[in-house]
């Protein structure tokens, strides 16, 4: 049926609105084709109304709601905490009123903050501000325990979801160790120990260290711990056999501390092992190794058919010595340098003499402790007026003690009035050079050179003496170029009757230079170089022949640990 409207009251408004009493309509599956989004009401809290289903924004707590049959309820997105401005607050900020500042979404009126510690125990935050949907400031309050930490920061919102951070800040952390746990030093009996543990705090409070257990004060006269630095001083006492001694100290930064186990190791005298081929080294633990690195003696030189004459020595090896303290488990490579080829020795068929090898200890974390080899002399040359050339003397490097080896000497020419040059002296306890060659014709008064000296206690070996010809006529023993001395003596120069010798080897690994190859009729051989690192000595003259120069001494890598 129809309905007859008027339509001036249809349109009559009050207040710009059209009158209620004035539209009898409704509306059903409402569809806004639009794009900005569709209005619904606004207002306050205490502007809500009473009717099931109403659906509106609320100014006052800026939120959607909706009624139900009996209440408004919330449309409401959990809390999500991202981070804080400060992850160590210390007790003085907190005690002075401090704001923490929270950062996340979906942040609200209303919210609240609480802070949990490690046992679940709940601080609420006295003051909140809500300054935007993505940040918060809130005050930690300063009945906090801060043996409690670490602290989660938890937001609620008002309609009971949550949002946490976990561990999200600390209040005075406990100090944090800079040395690692382990064995921090090592020596041997009667070394002196310097070591420093080092750990800082995070707030920067001064650090303290004490001992927690009482071993440093018993080790020999007692060790000192340095409760400001954290220095740990005292002397290595003697022990029977190797001895660890492990203790633990605490750091303290105000009321927090951090304790950390740490160990020294005593290697009493140790164990001497001589390495005089390459080989790995397998170390099982943390603790001191003393390192003697020595190089290859370089060659003597040799002659071939030429007279009134004699050929240099060659060079001793250089020497590395390091007390390596805090040598960490591991696998480290050990190189020995072969002594140098006399000139037309076996495997040479210059006359002049090759030069040693290279030793060396090396490995991950360790500085490589190296010595070079001697370099290898030359021959002399009477048709150029020109001396042979003694061998240099190798180098040592990365030791706490770095040698070089003492320089061959040089050769003759024209030597029937003159000795052989000594080898030079070396530097540094490294090993001697060999001496020169000469000729002293039949008169007898002029002789080899003599080989320079190693020394005993670092293991280097002397030069071999320089061979001498006596022109046809023996001559004394006392013509003969005599080898220097060390931990194994070179070998003495021949002459005529008396053949050149061997360098010896204290060590009884056959790591002396050797003498051999003549095919004339003289023994003018040098003589070779001692174990370790001595050059060989320069050969007399060649008349009629081809006589080889001394061989330099092996090398070596001498462990004590």
């Amino acid at each position: 049926m129809a309905r007859n409207r008027d339509i001036s009251k249809l349109l009559s408004t009050s207040n710009g609105k059209i009158a209620g009493a004035n539209l009898d309509v409704s509306f059903e599956n409402i569809t806004d084709t639009g794009t900005e989004g569709t209005k619904v009401a606004s207002g306050t809290t205490a502007q809500r109304g009473s009717t099931t289903g109403q659906f509106r924004f609320n100014s006052t707590t800026g939120k959607f709601e909706g009624r139900n049959a009996s209440d408004f309820i919330s449309i409401e997105v959990s809390p999500s905490v991202t981070s804080v401005n400060n992850a160590n607050p210390t007790e003085d900020q907190i005690t002075a009123g401090f704001d923490l500042v929270i950062t996340g979404s979906n942040f609200a009126s209303g919210d609240t903050v609480s802070f949990i510690g490690n046992d679940n125990t709940s601080y609420t935050s006295p003051t909140v501000t809500v300054d935007s949907g993505s940040q918060i400031t809130a005050r930690i309050p300063t009945n906090i325990d801060a043996s409690k930490e670490p602290f989660k920061v938890k937001i609620a919102n008002t309609g009971g979801l949550t949002g946490e951070l976990a561990s999200a800040f600390n209040i005075n952390q406990n100090p944090s160790w800079s040395t690692a746990a382990g064995t921090i030093a090592g020596g041997f009996q009667g070394d002196n120990i310097n070591t420093t543990v080092t750990a800082s705090d995070p707030e920067g409070t001064t650090v303290v260290y004490s001992e927690t257990t009482s071993v440093l004060s018993g080790i020999g006269t007692g060790f000192t711990l340095n409760t400001s630095t954290g220095a740990i001083t005292g002397t290595l006492p003697n022990v029977g056999s190797g001895t660890t001694y492990t203790f633990t100290i605490r750091a303290t930064a105000g009321s927090q501390t951090s304790d950390r186990q740490f160990s020294i190791y005593n290697a009493g005298t140790g164990t001497q092992t001589i390495h005089t081929s390459s080989t790995t080294l397998n170390v099982g633990f943390t603790r001191p190794i003393k390192v003697y690195a020595i190089g290859g003696g370089g060659g003597g030189a040799g002659e071939l058919n030429q007279g009134s004459c004699g050929s240099a020595g060659g060079g001793g090896g250089g020497l590395a010595y390091k007390l390596l303290n805090n040598v960490s488990a591991g696998n480290y490579t050990i190189t020995v340098g072969d002594g140098g080829l006399g000139g037309y020795h076996t495997g040479n068929s210059d006359e002049h003499g090759t030069a040693g090898g290279t030793s060396s200890f090396s490995g991950t974390g360790i500085t490589t402790v190296q010595a070079t080899g001697g370099a290898g002399g030359t021959d002399s040359d009477n048709s150029s007026n020109t001396e042979g050339v003694g061998g240099a003397g190798g180098i040592g490097s990365g030791g706490d003690i770095n040698g070089t080896g003492g320089a061959g000497g040089n050769g003759r020419i024209n030597a029937q009035t003159v000795s052989g040059h000594n080898a030079g002296a070396p530097t540094n306890n490294a090993a001697g050079g060999g001496g020169g060659g000469t000729d002293s014709s039949s008169n007898g008064s002029y002789k080899g050179g003599n080989g320079s000296n190693g020394t005993s206690a670092y293991f280097t070996g002397g030069g071999g003496g320089g061979g001498c010809d006596g022109d046809g006529t023996n001559i004394s023993s006392s013509q003969r170029g005599i080898g220097g001395t060390g931990y194994s003596s070179g070998g003495n120069g021949g002459g005529q009757t008396q053949p050149a010798t061997a360098g010896s080897d204290t060590s009884g690994t056959s790591s002396g230079g050797a003498t051999n190859q003549l095919t004339g009729t003289r023994n003018n051989n040098g003589g070779g170089g001692g174990a370790f690192g001595g050059g060989g000595g320069g050969t007399g003259s060649a008349d009629g022949g081809q006589i080889s120069g001394g061989c330099g001494g092996r090398g070596a890598i001498v462990l004590i640990m």
